[in-house]
């Protein structure tokens, strides 16, 4: 299932419409059901589905539907909604299936969200730049179901800080919290918070140095590193309803599975943002620490830079060696 957001301006699921594996010559009069050996899934996604309705009868993209007696002239939007309703049933395990069916690898027939960022990385637990990826919907200001001011920015309507399950939307978030941590969390039906964080995932293998639930490190790139007021770091991520992949200055970071079925397929909003909160007790309010820099020339206030801001929908997934980099599920506190 793809996350979209459409170049222009419109969002939401993509649906091809013919069949998984036929693809190859989907749109060809002459397209043969018995000689075909699949195609690529961009050209299954590139497919259009329902080309006009008139005279209350459907007529569809798929041309080699027409060889079909049945189908000419006769499905109706009634018909079409009846339809549609049955295949909105389907889980994302099942359209994996489907695809799976017609000879596509999970890599293959996997689409994804690809986001960029170039930003200078330094953080402390308080002050940090960052992504989301978030159901929650962009809100113009003359929008009805907007009471008050304080409610309009998607920040404040990322749902309630309970338990998970408690709100309607949920978020991914990638931030570097610290020198040394670009962290993935995600929040399942509940809003987001400084003081009130996500379930982060084991990107790193282990947890921390003394947990590792049997894991080993894994050899991922250090944020510290590369970390400098003057030294900007490109940051990708690769996020689908099932995997997100993060690459730190085209470097594999960490790659994750989201918890089965969790996160819903449709339209996404994305936000590049920037936080900081009581930086009068933030670390560098401290002169004898380490973070001279922003003690000396920004300790009651943020700076960060961002460059080279990206949004590419339904790409494939990236190159990525699961043996040396497999994908953490393990979701923890």
């Amino acid at each position: 299932m793809l996350l979209v957001i459409e170049p222009d301006g419109r969002d939401g699921a993509r649906h091809g419409g013919n069949d998984v594996g036929g693809v190859e010559a989907a749109s060809e009069p002459d397209f043969d059901d018995r000689d075909f050996d699949g195609g690529p899934p961009e050209e299954f996604e590139r497919e259009g589905f329902i080309l006009r309705t008139a005279a209350n009868r459907v007529t569809f993209h798929y041309k080699g539907a027409w060889r079909e007696p049945h189908l000419v002239a006769s499905a109706t939007p009634d018909d079409m909604r009846w339809a549609c309703e049955l295949l909105a049933r389907l889980s994302p395990r099942q359209w994996n299936d489907a695809f799976r069916a017609g000879g596509y690898t999970e890599t293959e027939a996997s689409r994804y969200i690809h986001v960029r960022m170039t930003v200078d990385v330094p953080s402390t637990l308080r002050r940090y730049p960052g992504v989301m990826i978030t159901t929650t919907p962009f809100k113009e200001v003359d929008d009805p179901s907007i009471q008050h001011v304080y409610d309009l920015p998607v920040t404040s309507r990322l749902g309630p800080l309970d338990a998970e399950g408690t709100g309607t939307e949920s978020t991914i978030l990638v931030h570097p919290l610290g020198y040394s941590d670009l962290q993935l969390q995600f929040c399942d039906k509940r809003g987001w918070g400084v003081g009130d964080q996500c379930k982060k995932a084991n990107t790193k293998g282990r947890r921390t140095h003394w947990e590792n639930n049997g894991q080993p490190w894994l050899p991922v790139p250090v944020l510290g590193n590369v970390a400098g007021e003057d030294r900007p770091v490109q940051i990708d991520i690769y996020a689908s309803t099932d995997k997100i992949f993060l690459f730190q200055d085209d470097r594999p970071a960490g790659c994750a599975r989201l918890p089965a079925g969790r996160m819903p397929a449709g339209p996404v909003t994305t936000l590049f943002h920037a936080v900081g909160y009581h930086l009068a007790i933030d670390d560098p309010a401290d002169a004898s620490s380490q973070f001279q820099y922003l003690h000396n020339y920004s300790l009651m206030r943020t700076d960060r830079h961002f460059d080279d801001l990206g949004i590419s929908n339904s790409v494939p997934a990236p190159a990525w060696d699961e043996v040396m980099f497999p994908c953490g599920t393990d979701w923890g506190s």
